[in-house]
């Protein structure tokens, strides 16, 4: 019958392709090669970072060109502040809530509790790169981290990337505004 609609069961798609019961399936197996095969792990860590690193170089490409998309989809730029200001509560928010789970977990989990550590026995050499790198930090260096100095250097922070898209973002609004008006 042409006006017959599909049921639910029948446009179900199969459960292999779910994406969650496939990270499940990853996490399983991972675990089940590091507790049969433990020599593995040195090369399973190379594989894991390799992993991470080629997501990370597509991060900030990702994020550069959703936004602009969404800005430039927008077509007042009234809206556009909208939502920022919508997006940075939630983004404030959530943030909290992540923050709380945490400090809760730390609190309760206590990790690191029965280790019984003596930092005393720790060498000075040890800590030295450390000390070196604490000690560098202030407050004008860390914003100064923040805006990159080309719009495609190599960066892991999200504001870097955000630093570039905006201007690009209102840029292109200004030069549609400006071609909708010589119309």
């Amino acid at each position: 019958m042409p006006g017959k609609t599909r049921s639910t069961s029948e446009s179900r798609r199969p459960l292999y392709q779910d994406k969650s019961l496939q990270v499940f399936a990853g996490m399983v197996l991972g675990a089940l090669i590091g507790a049969l095969w433990p020599q593995t792990a040195p090369w399973m860590s190379t594989l894991a970072d390799l992993f991470i690193r080629l997501i990370a170089m597509f991060v900030g490409l990702i994020i550069f060109c959703s936004v602009v998309h969404g800005i430039a989809t927008v077509r007042e730029a009234r809206r556009v502040g909208r939502v920022a200001i919508k997006a940075l509560i939630y983004f404030e928010v959530v943030t909290t809530f992540a923050l709380i789970i945490g400090l809760a977990m730390i609190n309760l989990l206590g990790p690191g509790r029965g280790m019984h550590v003596d930092l005393g026995t720790v060498s000075d050499a040890a800590l030295a790169p450390y000390m070196h790198t604490a000690s560098e930090i202030s407050a004008g260096g860390f914003l100064m981290s923040l805006v990159p100095r080309t719009a495609f250097s190599p960066s892991p922070m999200v504001m870097r990337c955000k630093w570039c898209f905006f201007p690009f973002c209102l840029r292109l609004d200004c030069s549609r505004s400006a071609n909708a008006a010589n119309r």
